[in-house]
């Protein structure tokens, strides 16, 4: 409009120039205005009103300057009230409620702003975003979201509850501190709800924490969670720097045995940043001699194809990693650039302040640790390489455009969430991971499907070692239980598909979550089966399932391909699905 108005003057294309100039420097002085005065001093309301006001105020000046304003001074008059009107019905009628900005109601397409049970305990326009805390009164969880999107919640109650968060803040502290020999310093990147920070510093043996988080009302909203986070703010080892994490790292030459890395999902603007090959080749700089990077990736909102262009990336530049699911939907990977990952320290139980936030997850021993474990370098980085071919740059933004596609679309990365839930043990076989321990130990808990199927196996497999009490099997297992039972005491009379069906519908739900010792009885030395078994189907699939149950590799490839060769056209469908894959893995 300016340009407009100036070459009708006839001033000359000098003006567009000198227009440019102004505007240039209004608009890094009106940035500067806004972010570190406006909105963090007055709040997002108040700066847009300042900032509508400030353009209808120079608007007014040049229109009381034009020649013809000058000679209707009723026309000037009128523009002035309508203008006055207009924002003070703004500032009287206008309301940003806090409930209605933090319902987060672009992501899910569902309003939440008439729950009745929340309630907005914290609300801040910060000078990068708005932070909000909202608290369920009915079960005690308090969610902090970030311009509406929840980034992390926790249970403040202390009735033994959790949230579905809480598990990946704990564990994202405790797996590094249980892999690395000694640490003493760590680098956070990104507050949250503070409970990474929190449990780091149940840890003795750490000298200091220094947290990167960008948005300073991030960190004042936190503290709305209390005790539950109260140690990174009241601990001397918790520093906290409010700066872009690669801006901290770049200007800093602070090395650390630790860092951890906790941003929101890759589709939010900004975040595929701090999963590139750059980011992942800067990083080693800032470790320590056996240093580990700490990445969690949500699977949700997000397909396999894109969680590969992440893990290809950093698997250029870091020579091994283990590979964690948290819960059913987190990743969490522990990678070191110069040496390989070593195994889980039992010792990390000995600390109180790391026990106790274990506990509270389920987790109250080593055995129900190493449950969380899917994998390593030596598998997980082929698997990922298989899914993708691409890894994600600077130079070539994949998640930039692509992860916004995939939360639109409501895609999860289904393939890796459901890797603990194979009815082969395939994370025992391929995973080269270190046996996990007795199923009894394990504790069963909301958040982590594979907990429930371990408490499920023990009972099917106490049931047909005949010691275990049938009302406590699952509805969906009982059938295929009695007719086992029912087929062993005289091993004539029965379907011969069905009897196929049985076995390896029980050997899927078993042999995958319980060690060789628990599945005695069941499958090894068999306590249900007292006659000898006619059928050479029925008894080739029993040899298959014992080979399993024994973990003999060689033993489940011949007696599977011996049996797919022989039975041909006789197995059912699913059998033969379970064989092919068994002589696969074997």
């Amino acid at each position: 409009l300016f340009t407009l108005a100036l070459l009708r003057e006839g001033v000359g294309e000098a003006s567009v120039g000198r227009v440019y100039a102004a505007n240039t420097i209004g608009a890094i002085f009106g940035v500067f205005l806004a972010m570190h005065v406006l909105i963090p001093g007055a709040g997002l309301k108040l700066a847009m009103i300042v900032a509508a006001a400030a353009d209808i105020a120079l608007g007014l000046v040049l229109m009381r300057r034009a020649p013809a304003t000058a000679r209707s001074r009723p026309q000037y008059l009128g523009a002035f009230v309508t203008s006055a009107a207009a924002i003070a019905l703004v500032l009287a009628f206008a309301r940003f409620d806090p409930a209605v900005l933090t319902s987060g109601v672009y992501r899910t397409g569902i309003p939440h702003i008439a729950v009745p049970n929340e309630s907005v305990v914290y609300y801040k326009d910060g000078k990068t975003a708005s932070i909000g805390v909202v608290a369920d009164k009915a079960n005690g969880i308090m969610r902090i979201a970030t311009n509406g999107k929840p980034d992390a919640s926790l249970a403040v109650l202390g009735n033994g509850a959790q949230s579905p968060d809480e598990s990946t803040m704990i564990l994202a502290a405790v797996l590094p501190l249980a892999l690395h020999k000694a640490p003493r310093d760590v680098a956070n990147i990104g507050f949250g709800s503070g409970l990474t920070v929190h449990t780091l510093l149940g840890d003795s043996r750490l000298r200091s924490v220094d947290t990167i988080e960008i948005e300073p009302a991030m960190y004042e909203g936190a503290k709305a969670f209390g005790k539950r986070v109260e140690r990174a703010y009241l601990d001397p080892r918790a520093h906290i720097h409010f700066e872009d994490a690669k801006a901290y790292f770049a200007s800093h030459a602070s090395k650390y045995d630790i860092i951890i890395s906790e941003p929101s999902n890759p589709w939010v603007s900004g975040v595929a940043s701090l999963f590139t090959r750059e980011w992942y080749r800067f990083v080693p700089r800032h470790l320590n001699e056996g240093g580990l990077l700490v990445q969690w990736i949500q699977l949700y909102e997000i397909n396999e194809e894109l969680v590969g262009t992440i893990v290809n990336a950093l698997n250029e530049s870091f020579r091994d990693f283990r590979v964690f699911l948290a819960n059913d939907s987190d990743l969490i990977i522990v990678a070191r650039a110069d040496g390989a990952v070593g195994a889980l320290d039992e010792r990390i139980f000995d600390q109180p302040g790391l026990r106790e936030s274990l506990q509270r997850i389920g987790i109250p021993d080593l055995a129900s640790l190493r449950q969380h474990a899917i994998g390593t370098r030596r598998t997980f980085a082929p698997l990922m390489a298989a899914l993708s071919r691409r890894a994600n740059s600077d130079f070539h933004p994949i998640l930039t455009l692509e992860a916004p596609k995939a939360r639109f679309g409501g895609l999860n990365a289904r393939g890796i969430q459901t890797l603990p839930l194979a009815d082969l043990p395939l994370l025992e076989g391929l995973g080269g991971l270190e046996p996990v321990g007795p199923s009894s130990q394990i504790e069963v808990t909301p958040f982590y499907l594979r907990t429930h199927r371990i408490a499920d196996a023990a009972l099917i497999a106490a049931a047909l070692a005949e010691h275990g009490t049938d009302s406590a099997l699952p509805i969906d297992a009982s059938a295929d239980v009695a007719l086992l039972r029912a087929y062993g005491t005289d091993c004539r009379g029965y379907a011969h598909a069905a009897t196929i069906d049985a076995i390896q519908r029980l050997s899927a739900r078993t042999i995958p979550y319980l060690d060789p010792d628990e599945l005695h009885g069941a499958w090894i030395e068999r306590a249900w089966l007292r006659c000898k078994v006619d059928d050479a189907d029925v008894a080739a699939m029993l040899d298959v399932v014992n080979a399993l149950s024994r973990r003999d590799g060689h033993a489940v490839l011949v007696a599977a391909t011996r049996l797919l060769e022989d039975a041909k056209g006789r197995l059912p469908h699913p059998a033969t699905d379970y064989l092919l894959r068994a002589a696969m893995l074997g």
